[in-house]
């Protein structure tokens, strides 16, 4: 009777999840016939009881309940199958390195399993000036780009927006600017496209060009002058000066490292996040991105951990930039984005303001 009942429940697991296997709309018909048969013959068993307004309701709302059941364990099913495409990807993306590429970027794995011990660390240099890494960190899950420059290669040039007129995808600017590298800058207060920005504002300034000199208490900016020096401005600064040390010059929203001081971060939430860092010399620049608001996917950091990563690899100041559904990574050498927006289908989000590496 034991084996017998066994292979009974084995039978309609298996059942359970070759019906799982099919498309919704056919998930759903299959739950429309079976529940209108097991509803028929419950009627030829009661008869006049089940006729009862209490036997319709409640065979409605079994209905329901199992059409809740099955649709969530669908969606869970393609979640996981997403995940490990993903996963797939990442890996390719990270392990597909170019031919003779090689820099003296000195990067130590080390500087990351240092904040978090149990991280996996993968690099791929890009070039002869910048390297990629990217690490996955656990409890919560987070998954974290980041592209180390060495701002003194002479074949290093900055790209940034040279309007802001406009919304426009990370991947859209970067393959019109031809950047080895770029990242989102700022969407203003909402993700329409006509959103203005708000208080969320500061001081832009393209090869000498001032877009935007609206500094306030609460912005911070990083500055590089025309050798592509790097200078940091900490958010109690109020500066709106044009001087040749800020050539080109973009706003961040919060300081997350500062002299070489993490910032407390009292919230400790993990979200999406993108990070710009610059060293004590000005000579190194650390792009990072962090993915989020996904549970099963990544969660993200939280901005003290943004800056002990960017005290790690050698950052001495560090601002957070727009976040959430705004962050994006462009790579040329994957020939698009390398993580995965937060936005709930994945989608990329237009921004007004981005910050782009190239080589000429």
């Amino acid at each position: 009777m034991g084996d017998r009942f066994n292979f009974m429940i084995d039978s309609l697991i298996s059942v359970f999840l070759r019906f799982l296997e099919l498309p919704f709309f056919a998930i759903f018909i299959g739950l429309l016939v079976g529940s209108g048969l097991v509803y028929l013959i419950l009627i030829l068993i009661f008869k006049n009881k089940f006729s009862t307004k209490f036997y319709r309701r409640a065979g409605g709302l079994a209905l329901i309940v199992l059409c809740l059941i099955f649709f969530d364990k669908k969606i869970s099913l393609l979640q996981n199958e997403i995940n490990v495409v993903n996963e797939k990807v990442e890996n390719v993306s990270m392990n597909s390195t170019q031919a003779s590429v090689s820099n003296e970027i000195n990067f130590d794995s080390k500087s990351i399993t240092s904040v978090f011990p149990e991280a996996s660390v993968f690099e791929k240099p890009l070039n002869e000036a910048m390297t990629l890494v990217s690490f996955k960190k656990e409890n919560p899950l987070g998954r974290v780009y980041l592209a180390i420059i060495d701002l003194t290669h002479p074949r290093i040039e900055i790209k940034m927006d040279e309007v802001i007129d406009k919304k426009r995808l990370t991947s859209w600017f970067g393959k019109e600017y031809n950047c080895e590298v770029a990242i989102n800058g700022e969407a203003g207060e909402t993700p329409e496209p006509g959103a203005i920005l708000g208080e969320w504002t500061g001081n832009f300034i393209v090869k000498g060009k001032p877009i935007l000199q609206e500094d306030g208490e609460l912005r911070p900016f990083l500055s590089f002058n025309r050798n592509n020096k790097g200078t940091y401005f900490e958010a109690k600064i109020v500066d709106t000066a044009n001087t040749p040390e800020r050539y080109n010059t973009i706003w961040g929203r919060f300081d997350v490292l500062v002299n070489n001081e993490v910032v407390p971060d009292p919230q400790q939430r993990s979200y999406t996040r993108t990070v710009m860092g610059i060293d004590e010399e000005g000579k190194t620049l650390y792009l990072m991105i962090a993915d989020g608001k996904r549970p099963s996917y990544s969660l993200g950091l939280t901005y003290e951990e943004c800056g002990k990563v960017m005290k790690s690899l050698g950052a001495a100041n560090a601002m957070a930039c727009d976040q959430g559904g705004s962050t994006a990574m462009y790579v040329k050498a994957v020939n698009g984005l390398i993580n995965r927006p937060a936005d709930s289908d994945g989608q990329e989000r237009p921004i007004y303001t981005h910050f782009g590496v190239s080589l000429f």
